[in-house]
């Protein structure tokens, strides 16, 4: 037992349980959306599957802001994240959905995640790129991403509807933290 058991979490998958799934599709359908974009779509997928973990969906501007002092979750132990995992808005999307206790996430057409208890805060795209690549440079391909998103980042609570499925002929390839757990479990590795 060379890791201590305190060193690290069960996976916390966001997935929405089968038994309300349907449920939870049919609520989907009848909130408000927000469309995303495929870095979003991306993300959701990291979500989703649990490479987060202890994360419960995009950062809420504690988590946000821990992660960009101090690389790293604060709450609950010393968590290593030092890589933001935020949702933008514009100040359209943020006076539409302000006030609402959950909204669809919307890729391609096709709701695909629900927000619960979203959490509207300032998007500081300087401080973010500053403490983030070392550099405000707008040339910078991640820097002019950045400063080209909403002026705000939504936090909340995410329920994914669906395994995430590229149709690029490596999904077959990409297995969550769960399934390379069993696989390395079963080969006694």
């Amino acid at each position: 037992d060379i890791v201590p058991v305190d060193a690290s979490y069960e996976v916390k998958e966001l997935y929405v349980p089968e038994n309300k799934l349907h449920l939870a599709k049919t609520d989907a359908e009848t909130l408000p959306a927000l469309k995303i974009n495929k870095v979003d779509m991306q993300w959701v997928q990291v979500l989703a599957e649990g490479w987060a973990t202890p994360l419960n969906g995009f950062m809420r501007e504690r988590e946000y802001l821990q992660c960009l002092h101090f690389d790293c979750l604060l709450d609950g132990g010393v968590i290593n994240l030092s890589v933001p995992i935020v949702l933008t808005a514009t100040q359209e999307d943020k006076e539409r959905l302000d006030g609402c206790t959950a909204f669809a996430l919307m890729y391609e057409g096709r709701r695909v995640a629900i927000l619960r208890n979203p959490e509207f805060f300032e998007h500081r795209k300087e401080e973010r790129c500053a403490r983030q690549w070392g550099t405000t440079c707008k040339n910078h391909p991640y820097i002019k991403m950045v400063m080209e998103q909403g002026d705000w980042l939504i936090g909340g609570d995410l329920q994914v509807l669906d395994r995430i499925y590229w149709n690029d002929g490596l999904d077959q390839y990409r297995f969550t933290p769960t399934e390379l757990k069993q696989k390395f479990k079963d080969m006694n590795a």
